[in-house]
């Protein structure tokens, strides 16, 4: 499938009454309408919510959403969206699920001050997630791979 289609087509596309057309569009068109990657990820749990919720136009609303969810896989797709707000991108790293506690240190929009604390955890499923953010300061990494013996 091209990835260059028009506003237009994608349109109709995103439209389809078939679930593969509109994952397709998801997967394969930059200008897939927010609400449809939103929708996908809703309404099936597989491995493309993971694709959904990276999609440059996923709805930080929706992502909210699933991140303050009661199920799980729900919160652990999100928690490394980074238009979570604020207050939610800061309890992500104290949920229950060590999955989402490191999913949720990945999270480029954490707060450096934030990201170093995590950094000092006692837990290894957060330290590894804060330690694999983009984010972290170079010089900080560089600590990082010093304390492993790197």
């Amino acid at each position: 499938m091209r990835t260059d289609l028009s506003d237009e087509t994608v349109g109709i596309l995103a439209a389809d009454e078939s679930f593969e057309v509109r994952l397709f569009v998801c997967e394969r068109q930059p200008n897939a309408p927010g609400v449809l990657p939103a929708d996908v990820a809703a309404g099936r749990k597989s491995y493309s919510r993971w694709d959904m919720l990276a999609h440059r136009n996923f709805p930080a609303d929706a992502a909210t959403a699933l991140a303050r969810s009661d199920d799980p896989d729900d919160r652990v797709v999100a928690a490394a969206h980074p238009g979570l707000p604020a207050e939610t991108i800061e309890a992500l790293p104290a949920d229950d699920a060590d999955c989402i506690r490191r999913q949720a240190a990945t999270n480029p929009s954490i707060p450096v001050d934030r990201l170093i604390t995590l950094l000092g955890a006692d837990e290894s499923a957060v330290v590894s997630g804060a330690a694999a953010n983009r984010t972290i300061p170079v010089a900080m990494m560089h600590q990082v791979l010093e304390q492993a013996g790197l």
